[in-house]
């Protein structure tokens, strides 16, 4: 459901808005996007694991973490406010409201709070209802013609609404996190410490991200990453789904670290799974991607539909390489994580400078694959310890060949 609204949003906004608007519109996005890691500050990846070892510093964690994130979020909401007061920059207005949005990311630490504690169902909830508030009222906005502006207050609006939802389930389910809420100084120092390398990973991480969309407004046009944000969007789309399934999963996953053989088996199983899933997913754009784009977005978006299908393809590795980040995290091998995201980075930047201006959009996309098989899948190999998961998802690559096998095994 909460998909279908997306797309629905998304279409409406390229037909209503066209390509120059649209471009700039998500250009803000990107610009907002490498803020992000800033606020999470690689606190959440570790959420999960910290709750998982100490069930019983739970609250502490929680709060503790909220703190720290909000702190930040505050910062650099000001700072951005400060920059765009002094600066005469176009879109400054358009940035502010959007980077408002940051202060919600605080309250994030709450989702892999339910997460941790196998309550993975009230994030379902708070998302999916936040979600298609949002998205009627972004449909009603675009229809009657709202200033790009307005439109963004309701980005704003989708994330504010899922906060104040955790807080309300959390309240529901323990109201004594709320009472006596008391700063350790010393717990935050001690994770800060070693989240900071996570911080780093989850820069670089959103920078081959996004780098390209602001690349091809500085090499190209508004209209190119306009029409790059639709393939971009439909392909990026379903990236929650791996973030989702292998957070879900990450607590079975250190439940087994104890046996190597067991802990091979069930990553084993879940990388089959999610290479199932992205293969299926691109295979089935690969062919409607055409039909769909010229059938929703309109005929001046038919560029979108080439990219999609070279884009698409980044998704297997964005799917095998959630596992990747989970088996970083288990092992604690954050500087490694550091590593592959900068190599990924690095791959992108160099690979989007060569082909962007001769290729556009369709070269910004060549750039994704490939940034992104280096930083999820071929990196691996640069990690002695970690040989044995390179040739399991080389292994999961091959699920549809192997699902004769895979079908034998479950029936037994």
């Amino acid at each position: 459901m909460t998909i279908v609204l997306t797309l629905a949003v998304s279409i409406l906004f390229a037909r209503c808005l066209g390509k120059e608007l649209l471009g700039k519109f998500n250009y803000g996005l990107s610009i907002i996007a490498f803020l992000k890691p800033i606020v999470d500050f690689g606190l959440i990846g570790m959420v999960v694991k910290e709750i998982h070892q100490a069930p019983n510093n739970r609250v502490k964690i929680l709060r503790n973490v909220f703190t720290i994130k909000l702190c930040l979020a505050f910062i650099i909401v000001l700072g951005v406010f400060v920059f765009s007061y002094f600066s005469s920059f176009e879109l400054k207005f358009l940035i502010c409201i959007l980077s408002l949005g940051l202060i919600n990311q605080s309250f994030a630490v709450i989702q892999f709070y339910f997460e941790a504690i196998s309550l993975g169902k009230n994030n379902l909830i708070a998302f999916s209802t936040a979600s298609i508030i949002s998205s009627v009222l972004k449909i009603i906005f675009i229809l009657n013609g709202f200033h790009i502006n307005y439109i963004a207050i309701l980005f704003v609006l989708d994330t504010t609404l899922a906060s104040l939802i955790f807080v309300l389930i959390l309240y529901r389910r323990n109201k004594s996190i709320f009472h006596d809420f008391k700063i350790d100084f010393k717990y935050i120092k001690s994770i800060t410490s070693k989240s900071y390398l996570l911080l780093l990973s989850s820069f670089a991480s959103i920078f081959y991200l996004k780098i390209d969309q602001i690349m091809l407004k500085m090499m190209r046009s508004y209209e190119e990453v306009g029409v790059y944000s639709i393939a971009a969007q439909i392909s990026e789309v379903w990236y929650f789904i791996p973030a989702t399934i292998a957070a879900g999963y990450f607590p079975k996953i250190l439940e087994t670290k104890h046996s190597f053989k067991d802990f091979k088996i069930e990553v084993q199983k879940l990388l089959d799974f999610l290479s199932f899933l992205s293969i299926l997913i691109a295979v089935i754009l690969m062919f409607i991607a055409t039909p769909l784009i010229n059938f929703f977005y309109g005929i001046e978006f038919n560029e979108a539909a080439t990219i999609l299908k070279i884009h698409i393809w980044a998704s297997v590795f964005v799917f095998s390489g959630s596992v990747f980040s989970k088996w970083i995290l288990a092992e604690e091998k954050y500087k490694y994580s550091i590593f592959r995201h900068i190599l990924g980075a690095t791959f992108n930047l160099i690979l989007n400078f060569v082909l962007i201006p001769k290729y556009g959009g369709i070269g910004a996309a060549i750039s994704t694959i490939i940034s992104y098989a280096v930083a999820h899948f071929f990196s691996i190999l640069l990690l002695k310890k970690a040989k044995w998961l390179f040739l399991a998802m080389v292994k999961s690559y091959l699920v549809y060949f192997r699902l004769p096998i895979i079908i034998k095994k479950f029936k037994s």
